[in-house]
């Protein structure tokens, strides 16, 4: 599967068989566009991510 983030490479055969990703080389084509749009979608995440970040107490780096 190809995309713009990368694709998935087959590695080994049988019962060891399984996939990597490799990633498209930075910076990314075409150029992320960090519109009004974008930047509202990224306001509403952060939330969720602080959310996430305080469960149970403990800190994760994940946003």
């Amino acid at each position: 599967m190809e995309n713009r983030a990368g694709s998935f490479a087959s590695k080994l055969y049988g019962e060891l068989a399984y996939q990597s990703f490799l990633p498209s080389p930075l910076p990314p084509s075409p150029a992320v566009m960090n519109d009004r749009a974008m930047t509202q979608l990224l306001a509403q995440a952060m939330p969720t991510c602080k959310v996430l970040i305080n469960q149970n107490g403990r800190t994760y780096k994940i946003c």
